[in-house]
């Protein structure tokens, strides 16, 4: 993935999430983290996450970098402990360092989830125990679940891994007859009449 292309893509989408440069020490920041980490893993294909970019006017967004005391504040243990301090399940998510000449930018990847949607666990300022977060496609934002149609997406999402999950299982199982040594009955009933 091309992180920087990424960066300066210049406008936010459903899975790129932009924020100025802030310190990870700021309560602030932590619950911008935790709200969309929870709600770029609720989408497909999950989403980025990305400091250093601010926006200059209404949905133009510019690259300018962040504050070197402000990168050094973020590291993958304490974020990855702090937001999975109010998922479940649990986010996966990595954070990059990138640097563009004299420019950095913290840039967090977030994993669609694995089996089933996240949820908040706990209240924190400005997100509700119990509240699911997604991006909306009508308006790139982290909110609650605003309406059914994203509802059912997650669900579908879930269902789908479900439904991959038991269908794994069956195969392992010896429930589903591998396709390629399945054989039509015409096949089998040539083969027990012995070519007669």
């Amino acid at each position: 993935m091309d992180f920087l292309d990424l960066i300066y893509h210049g406008s936010e989408e459903r899975f790129l999430e932009y924020k100025s440069s802030m310190s990870w020490n700021d309560i602030e920041t932590k619950m911008i983290v935790v709200k969309a980490c929870m709600a770029l893993a609720n989408i497909p294909d999950g989403g980025i996450l990305i400091f250093g970019v601010d926006e200059i006017s209404k949905g133009v967004y510019e690259a300018n970098g962040m504050k070197e005391e402000d990168v050094d504040s973020f590291n993958q243990d304490n974020v990855s402990d702090y937001v999975n301090g109010f998922a479940d399940p649990y986010v996966e998510l990595k954070l990059n360092k990138v640097t563009d000449d004299a420019k950095k930018f913290i840039v967090i990847q977030i994993q669609e989830f694995d089996e089933l949607p996240i949820v908040c666990k706990k209240d924190g300022e400005k997100i509700c125990r119990g509240d699911i977060y997604t991006r909306p496609k009508r308006k790139n934002e982290s909110v609650p679940v605003p309406s059914q149609n994203e509802i059912r997406e997650i669900l579908d999402l879930a269902i789908d891994k479900q439904m991959r999950k038991i269908h794994r299982n069956l195969d392992r199982w010896g429930f589903i007859p591998n396709q390629k040594y399945q054989q039509s009955s015409a096949q089998k009933f040539d083969e027990q009449l012995g070519g007669l």
